[in-house]
């Protein structure tokens, strides 16, 4: 099947809002999702927007990497940048760079797996990063047969408040 194309967002500020709304790069059956970069000194995801390379077959979940260094990534109201898998294919890794990474409740940057396929891995690094809220936070969840992947916060403060996770698990 075929592939996912990649996706390069590079902008002054970059605001996405509302369900259905975000970039996108997706697979199902055996195409991979493309990679997507996105690139602005401040990026906001709002109301159940999404960044998104994800998979639900045997073709692997593409990286989402946003890099808003010396700038903020701020998340909220059940948004978030996700790479996950539904299928035999691996998700892929979601990697942020930013001086600050703020999320808010439901905000989630989420590389789970709910089948065979391995979860990625998650890499934060900024001068600041919190969380607050129920469903906020950083998850690589394993829920089948697959391995949850890693989890990496690098910076100067990371502060997780009212139910706010940073979560690598597994339940099968």
């Amino acid at each position: 099947d075929g592939l996912g194309g990649s996706i390069a967002v590079n902008a002054g500020n970059l605001s996405i809002s509302g369900p259905g709304s975000g970039v996108f790069s997706t697979a199902s059956r055996t195409g991979n999702a493309g990679l997507i970069t996105v690139a602005a000194p401040t990026v906001g995801l709002v109301n159940a927007a999404r960044i998104d390379s994800s998979t639900t077959g045997a073709g692997l979940g593409g990286t989402v990497s946003v890099d808003a260094t010396g700038g903020a990534l701020s998340v909220a109201g059940g948004a978030g940048l996700f790479s996950t898998t539904t299928g035999t294919g691996a998700a892929g890794d979601i990697q942020v760079k930013a001086g600050t990474l703020t999320l808010g409740t439901g905000a989630r940057l989420d590389s789970s797996t709910s089948a065979g396929g391995r979860g990625g891995s998650i890499e934060v690094t900024a001068g600041s990063t919190s969380g607050s809220g129920p469903g906020a936070g950083l998850f690589s969840t394993a829920t089948s047969t697959g391995d949850a992947g890693q989890i990496t916060v690098s910076g100067g403060n990371v502060s997780l408040a009212n139910q706010a996770q940073i979560s690598a698990s597994a339940s099968a």
